[in-house]
């Protein structure tokens, strides 16, 4: 139960920060969030590692010079993110029809070769809209996306044995 509730928690922070984000950038008070996020990327500057993400992952539009990451953002990111969405629709309606018409669990078609293919839809729609929205906040949602996704995964595996 505390499990659920910290989830709970942590889900409705990320909401918030969403929904202020969104609120400030609309605002004349715009700078004030760039200052909010100076420290951050800052700090992912002064490390070799991490110093390219500041150039990728802003909290507003960005435009490279980099011919690879415009591609990616301008060709690539829509084409994933439509794929991702257009095929996780489909693989739903193999599910609920299934469950509609009490046929049972789909072992079928693409479930045949992959164990989560609905997960694996939603991650490729999330990389995509990742590269065509490079946004810091979208790229911790992207990353808790997974994990959450991953968790899920084992828990219903669990289940099923």
């Amino acid at each position: 139960m505390q499990l659920k509730r910290l989830g709970r928690w942590i889900a409705t922070a990320f909401s918030t920060l969403v929904m202020i984000e969104v609120l400030i950038m609309v605002s004349p008070f715009s700078f004030y969030w760039y200052s909010f996020y100076s420290p951050a990327l800052q700090g992912l500057h002064r490390s070799r590692w991490t110093a390219w993400t500041e150039g990728v992952f802003l909290p507003h539009s960005v435009i490279t010079a980099s011919p690879l990451l415009e591609f990616l953002r301008w060709q690539l990111g829509p084409y994933l993110f439509s794929l991702g969405l257009f095929a996780f629709l489909a693989l739903a309606i193999q599910i609920y029809s299934s469950k509609l018409l009490k046929k049972g669990v789909v072992s079928g078609g693409v479930y045949r070769y992959i164990r989560h293919p609905q997960y694996l839809c939603l991650a490729i729609a999330g990389l995509g809209l990742l590269t065509y929205w490079p946004r810091m906040i979208i790229l911790v949602f992207y990353l808790v996306m997974l994990i959450a996704y991953y968790l899920l995964a084992r828990s219903e595996e669990s289940r099923m044995l």
